[in-house]
């Protein structure tokens, strides 16, 4: 059985991506990360509308599975934006791999000071 925030959520977010999709700047590099995350929240609120129908444990993964691939798809936006931000200050940055993070901890103590 669903909950009617379940289907609240839905709408807003079928909303959202109607919206974001008609007027949002598509010249932005990120876009279509942050679009796709938006458009998988979409179908993980649907799926958990979806829960109360027989093959529930089918659209509880679903639900979740979509749930992470969204935030994947926004931490490689966000960090996209924040790569290409450092290349316009001049500063060389790479998709943040475990040994750049000491270098990366520099670069935002020298932005702060």
């Amino acid at each position: 059985m669903y909950q009617h925030s379940e289907v609240i959520s839905l709408v807003m977010c079928v909303i959202s991506v109607g919206f974001i999709g008609r007027f949002a700047n598509r010249d932005i590099p990120q876009f279509r990360y942050f679009y796709g995350g938006l458009l998988l929240m979409c179908v993980s609120f649907s799926a958990a509308v979806a829960e109360g129908v027989p093959e529930q444990y089918l659209f509880h993964v679903i639900e979740h599975l979509c749930s992470a691939l969204t935030g994947v798809l926004f931490a490689i936006a966000c960090l996209n934006l924040y790569r290409d931000e450092a290349l316009v200050q001049g500063k060389a940055v790479d998709l943040i791999s475990p040994s750049e993070t000491a270098g990366l901890a520099e670069i935002i103590w020298a932005k702060d000071n």
